[in-house]
């Protein structure tokens, strides 16, 4: 959870040292174990230190005089002894930050692609007046951008770039409405117009004021895994499940785990301590519970799995969520804020760093991997298989994961497969009659339509969904608002289910290893055995934690805050509908999440993007 930001003057221009202090002091809590900047003729790097690893004393900024290379990296490699037979290195003592610099004077461009693990960086070749930044596969680590004829301003987080005197704020509102529509896209454009994010499994080269991007990994199939037994696939992806926690726990002191009693969490619990069985300190278990939301208290199978393994968790209690706080947060990180689930869990951050550790380990990711998909139906109708079909349907009704709609077979069955011009002539009446990709009444910013496509990648439309559902920025962007609450507390999150290795196979194993009869995520399931207590292994149902964004949207105001948005004077959305949302999903709450829940989504991305729109254009820091 360190940083980086780095300064490129491409028309020669001195390059002042106040520049970068502005800069990195946005973000000093991401450095408590030291800052160190590096100027040159043309360049200005600048490194937060954050150790988690032995190995990491190595003084970055690192400058390579010999070969005129300039590097600042923040993250963890988790390939080192393959890099180091690569390389012929034989230093096996050495720093990843000096690695991943030996590693980008062999392959420059392309070192992204022979890197694995969380990391970015930013390079600067001296000789060749040429600068490369690089983000990692899944976009754990954050780097963000801006960019004009005369400079680069470039660093982890947005308000870091924002810093820079010469950097605009400027609304982008055709983001705006993608926030707003709970649909973020995984490209580089952020909030600001002109300020960007480098997309995850990208690169951006800069030669002479122009930069490109070029990406070098996507989340999507490429290698179908095929085996004749269940038991084959369930033996590899508990392989490469070993692995990823294995590479996740290489750390300078004891690692934290974060139980929540779900599937991912518990599998990635129950790996982490057998694989430290008898040779260290087993991960320690921590778990939110809510005594007052039993829909959202999950203790019988946090309590389970922390039997099994022969330990006991730390129960913490969420803290409360202020207006103040998400207020503070908006101005400080110049983004949305943390989401109201992240901030819940500030007391268990605190907990997992006043009992000394600095990392732990998430489930995060299973959902999106292993959750599997409705487009099943087309996949079986285009099979000619319709009565397969039916029973999926009844399946996914009854389970309550998925597909819970009367017309799911028709919109993830039938539509799929009719023809583009059919579709077409079609997608009016659809529209009427299903209310699918209509525009919320209260969004008043129009947005481009995406469609499915007619030929699916991987062969299957299920795999589709799934290979765009990882793919798509809302993913991105829950990994990033739990990073930067994380941080605020001092805790790297490390998430062993989004490894790179373990994405693309859960990408190309068939349909039926992700969801079958009325269970989702079977080969996780099947993969970890008897490591998981019957309890946890066999359960379907999940907490709910909707109510957190109810406290949310109370704590900031409630119908008072939606009646005075500043994005309805904006001319994004109508604030009278926004305020009769609102007051539907307060009428609704008695009967519970399966009732109000369809709200949450919509109002807590409206209250996310006033605060920030506030805190960015309107109202002076906190």
């Amino acid at each position: 959870m360190g940083a980086v930001a780095a300064i490129v003057h491409w028309d020669g221009a001195p390059l002042e040292g106040a520049e970068l202090d502005r800069m990195v002091r946005s973000s000093l809590h991401r450095g408590p174990d030291g800052l160190r900047t590096r100027i040159g003729e043309q360049v200005g790097l600048a490194h937060l230190s954050f150790t988690t690893t032995v190995a990491e004393t190595d003084g970055q900024p690192l400058v390579d005089t010999a070969r005129g290379l300039w590097f600042v990296f923040d993250g963890r490699l988790d390939n080192r002894d393959d890099l180091l037979m690569a390389l012929a290195l034989r230093e096996r003592g050495i720093s990843d930050a000096a690695l991943a610099l030996e590693a980008f004077a062999r392959w420059s461009d392309s070192t992204g692609a022979r890197l694995l693990g969380d990391f970015a960086f930013v390079a600067w070749d001296a000789r060749r007046r040429r600068v490369v930044c690089c983000r990692d596969h899944l976009g754990i680590r954050h780097l963000h951008y801006w960019s004009s004829a005369a400079r680069l301003v470039c660093a982890t987080d947005l308000a870091q770039v924002l810093a820079h005197p010469s950097v605009p704020r400027a609304p982008d509102s055709s983001t705006a409405a993608d926030y707003l529509s709970c649909d973020i896209r995984n490209g580089p454009a952020t909030l600001y117009r002109d300020v960007c994010r480098l997309p995850p499994g990208h690169v951006l080269i800069g030669e002479r004021g122009r930069i490109r991007l070029e990406r070098y990994w996507s989340a999507e199939p490429k290698s179908p895994v095929r085996y004749n037994l269940d038991e084959e696939y369930a033996a590899h992806c508990r392989e490469l499940l070993t692995r990823s926690v294995e590479a996740r726990m290489r750390s300078d002191r004891p690692v934290a785990a974060m139980l929540s009693g779900g599937l991912d969490s518990s599998s990635v619990v129950s790996i982490a301590h057998r694989v430290v069985a008898g040779s260290g300190p087993r991960p320690r278990p921590f778990s939110m519970v809510y005594p007052d939301h039993p829909e959202a208290d999950e203790r019988p199978f946090i309590d389970a799995v922390a039997r099994h393994c022969g330990t006991a968790a730390v129960h913490v209690v969420p803290g409360v969520i202020t207006g103040p706080e998400l207020r503070r947060q908006a101005h400080e990180w110049s983004a949305t804020p943390s989401m109201p689930a992240d901030e819940m869990a500030a007391t268990l951050y605190s907990a997992i760093r006043e009992d000394g550790h600095r990392v732990a380990l998430t489930g995060a990711g299973g959902d999106f991997l292993f959750t599997g998909s409705v487009f099943q139906y087309a996949d079986l109708l285009q099979q000619l298989r319709p009565i397969a079909a039916v029973r999926r349907f009844v399946d996914d009704w009854y389970s309550g994961e998925t597909g819970r709609s009367p017309l799911g077979l028709l919109q993830a069955g039938v539509w799929p497969l009719l023809p583009g011009r059919a579709k077409h002539l079609l997608r009016p009446l659809a529209r009427r009659v299903a209310g699918v990709g209509e525009p919320e009444p209260w969004l008043l910013l129009d947005r481009p339509d995406e469609t499915f496509p007619d030929e699916p990648r991987g062969g299957s439309y299920a795999t589709e969904d799934v290979t765009r559902q990882l793919g798509c920025g809302m993913h991105t962007f829950f990994v990033e608002c739990a990073e930067r609450a994380a941080a605020r507390h001092q805790i790297e999150l490390r998430h062993p289910l989004l490894d790179a290795r373990l994405v693309q196979f859960a990408l190309d194993i068939p349909d039926d290893q992700r969801k079958r009869g009325r269970f989702t995520k079977v080969i996780l399931r099947e993969a970890l055995g008897d490591d998981l207590p019957e309890a946890v292994r066999s359960r379907r149902a999940k907490g709910d934690f909707s109510y957190a964004v109810v406290e949310a949207v109370e704590a900031l105001g409630g119908e008072h805050f939606f009646r005075t948005l500043l994005i309805a004077e904006a001319g994004w959305v109508d604030g009278g509908a926004v305020a009769a949302k609102y007051l539907r999903m307060r009428s609704q709450y008695a009967q519970g999440p399966d009732v109000y829940g369809e709200h949450v989504p919509a109002l807590w991305m409206i209250s996310a993007v006033e605060l920030w729109f506030r805190a960015a254009f309107a109202e002076p820091a906190v």
